[in-house]
């Protein structure tokens, strides 16, 4: 593999690991909307 496909495929792996760490903090700040929910109807 060419020395600028190795760098263009950590790129990509960098991005989607950026894209899953928002994912994952949507998620989070999505469970906690949701006991907080949870705790004022309960």
């Amino acid at each position: 593999m060419e020395r600028n496909q190795v760098k263009e495929m950590q790129e990509k792996l960098e991005e989607a690991k950026r894209l899953v760490a928002e994912k994952e903090m949507l998620i989070k700040s999505m469970q906690l909307d949701l006991s907080e929910t949870k705790l004022k109807y309960s």
